[in-house]
This record gives structure tokens, sequence and C-alpha cells, in this order.
């Protein structure tokens, strides 16, 4: 869990998820989002008041 100024924020990091369709609902103000597991091949559904979308095509250390 992450923290902010009014205090613990609930948070969830998914890897290895691919995006595949979004939706907004301006009436409930909530994304609805299709995501796929890559590694297992299971499809699902969440939905969510908030996202990031975040992308990593390396790693490497910090040389500092």
């Amino acid at each position: 869990m992450s923290q902010n100024l009014a205090g613990p924020c609930r948070t969830r990091l998914l890897t290895n998820t691919a995006l595949t369709d979004a939706h907004y609902d301006a009436a409930s103000d909530t994304f609805t989002l299709d995501l796929r597991q890559e590694e297992q091949g299971r499809d699902f559904s969440l939905r969510s008041n908030g996202l990031v979308l975040a992308t990593v095509t390396g790693s490497r250390f910090p040389t500092s």
C-alpha cells in the first residue's frame, strides 16, 4: 500500500498484463479495464476509480 497526504492509498501492480480494452463511465466515475495476463493466457476485467499505465522495455542497474 502506498501513502499520500490523506493517508493510505489502495494500489495494485499487475505485471505481464496487457490492456485489451478500456471504458470510462462518467455516471460512476470509474474505468472498466479488459486485461490479459500474458503468462497464464487468462482474460479478466477490473473496475477502478483511477489508473496509471506504464511500459518497461528493459532493465538496468543504476551506475551511480
